[in-house]
């Protein structure tokens, strides 16, 4: 059984609660053209890369595609709305992600968002730092990688930066595109549930499932005071699924 040596974080849905503030920004541009997106259009935007998800919706919504010439109205709204309406984060995830980076664990985000959405949110968390501040070459956005979710190009990139194998890494992810990039890329991947779209789809190709951080941090935190690794921690609970901690 391999340790983990590096954790790999989406960000929306997965550190910050931000897809129904996505969603709000989608809609309120498309009511000011007079357009009403359908549920299932709405639904093929997760976890993807607004260029790639602009492109999806316009192959499907002639309307739509007769209204817009690209994804910048949207990106535009939605910072506005994260900026307006504060970063909200998943429950424990800040906790989470300083305990990893307490333990010496590589950290990365692989995002569908752009960098400077990515740096803002997690400023707004109060650990940008942690992820190696604003210039960091941890973070991946939307702009560094070719193929949005769910091709592997992003998760990729992560595992090229940290030069480790798959076995070794771990990635936690919320969207079933995000999911299934991050196992085309070879790597386990853990389902965060709190504020997901497509629980049941997404999970059938995770090898481990949250809702929330707080289902793993007591058992990571008691560990740990024991002595034990906690890169060996992960491995063993991905190891031995279903879990002895959470609410599954």
């Amino acid at each position: 059984m391999a340790e983990i040596r590096a954790v790999f974080f989406d960000l929306d849905g997965t550190l910050i609660d931000s897809e129904s503030q996505a969603s709000e920004a989608v809609r309120q541009v498309c009511e000011e053209k007079g357009l009403k997106l359908p549920t299932f259009l709405l639904e093929k935007t997760y976890g993807k890369t607004w260029g790639a998800a602009f492109a999806e919706v316009a192959s499907l919504h002639p309307e739509f595609a007769r209204a817009f010439s690209g994804p910048e109205p949207f990106v535009a709204r939605y910072r506005e709305i994260l900026r307006s309406e504060g970063v909200r984060a998943i429950p424990g995830a800040v906790e989470f992600v300083q305990t990893v980076a307490d333990a010496g664990l590589d950290l990365c985000v692989v995002s569908g968002s752009g960098r400077a959405e990515i740096t803002h949110a997690l400023k707004g968390l109060g650990i940008l730092e942690i992820f190696g501040g604003p210039s960091s070459t941890r973070i991946f956005g939307a702009e560094d990688y070719a193929r949005s979710k769910p091709a592997p190009d992003g998760f990729l990139k992560a595992l090229a930066h940290v030069s480790l194998p798959p076995t070794e890494t771990v990635v936690f992810e919320d969207s079933l595109p995000g999911v299934l990039s991050a196992r085309a890329a070879g790597i386990r991947v853990v389902h965060v549930q709190a504020v997901a779209w497509t629980k049941e789809e997404a999970q059938k190709h995770a090898q481990a499932r949250i809702q929330d951080y707080r289902d793993w941090l007591p058992e990571f935190e008691a560990r740990i005071r024991a002595g034990e690794r906690l890169g060996r921690t992960l491995a063993e609970l991905l190891a031995n699924w279903p879990p002895r901690v959470g609410h599954n």
